[in-house]
């Protein structure tokens, strides 16, 4: 009896034996499909890392390119002033020939009425110095 005791505590122990190597097989197994998920959980974050990097210097050369456009845009704003004040000036100057123009044109009508009505005088002048017989 003693030894039968022994046989099925030595088939127990072969059993747990057996067990516990099933057990270390399946913990291996996982230990193994955890060590390549964490390759792939490294790979992915170094991807999203390079990811990170390549927009942030796209952002810097948007911030960069954004700069001079704005320095574009303060020159072009400067360019279109001066031409509004030179058009300005342009306009007041031909203002001012149109002006001169004008007082020239009216100075020329006046002259030509004075000329008009010296011309009518010379005329009676005339007539009365042929009335009088003067040659």
């Amino acid at each position: 009896e003693h030894g039968r005791g022994f046989a099925v505590v030595a088939e127990e122990g072969r059993k747990l034996a057996e067990s516990s190597r099933q057990s270390v097989k399946e913990i291996a197994r996982i230990s193994g499909e955890i060590r390549q998920e964490l390759k792939r959980v490294a790979l992915s974050m170094e991807e999203v890392i390079k990811a990170t990097e390549r927009t942030a210097e796209m952002a810097r050369q948007i911030s960069i390119a954004t700069a001079r456009q704005e320095d574009r845009s303060d020159e072009m704003v400067r360019a279109v002033n001066e031409i509004a004040s030179a058009a300005e000036e342009s306009a007041a100057a031909a203002e001012e020939v149109s002006s001169a123009v004008e007082e020239q044109t009216t100075s020329t009508e006046e002259l030509a009425t004075a000329a008009q009505e010296l011309a009518e005088m010379a005329a009676r002048l005339k007539d009365a110095v042929a009335k009088f017989g003067v040659d």
